[in-house]
C-alpha cells in the first residue's frame, strides 16, 4: 500500500510525494520526496519559514552550536539574510514583545542584523 500523498504538475511533469511517518525519537514528521523529469532544473535554493524557526527556537533553549548550524545552513541559501529584513513585514501583525523574544534568538544563532 503506498501510503504517501502523491501531487503531480502537469506543466512540468514535477511529481511530490509525501506522508506522516514517526523518526528515530518516535516523533510525528513530514516525509518529502521529490522528483523532476530528465534534463530539468528544480527551484532555486531557498529557506523555508520553519528553518529559520528552527534556528531561532534551539537558540532560545540553549542549544546554540545547533542553532548556529542553522544559521549557516540558511546564510549559505540566503547570505543577504537579516534579522531586520525578516521581521519587517511583521512589525504591525506581530506583538512588540514577540518581535523582540525572535529578534533575540535570531541574532543568538548568530544571524546579521
Amino acid at each position: 500500500m503506498d501510503d504517501f500523498l502523491r501531487l503531480e504538475n502537469r506543466h512540468t511533469g514535477e511529481i511530490l510525494r509525501m506522508r506522516r511517518e514517526r523518526d528515530a525519537e518516535g516523533r510525528v514528521v513530514l516525509a518529502l520526496d521529490g522528483s523532476l523529469p530528465p534534463r530539468m532544473d528544480g527551484p532555486p535554493p531557498h529557506v523555508h519559514f520553519g528553518q529559520r524557526e528552527e534556528g531561532r527556537v534551539k537558540a532560545q533553549a540553549g542549544r546554540t552550536e545547533e542553532a548556529k548550524a542553522v544559521a549557516g545552513r540558511l546564510l549559505a541559501i540566503q547570505p543577504n539574510f537579516t534579522i531586520t529584513s525578516f521581521l519587517a513585514p511583521h512589525l504591525s501583525t506581530f506583538r512588540k514583545e514577540l518581535i523582540q523574544v525572535v529578534s533575540c534568538g535570531l541574532r543568538t544563532a548568530g544571524l546579521p542584523e
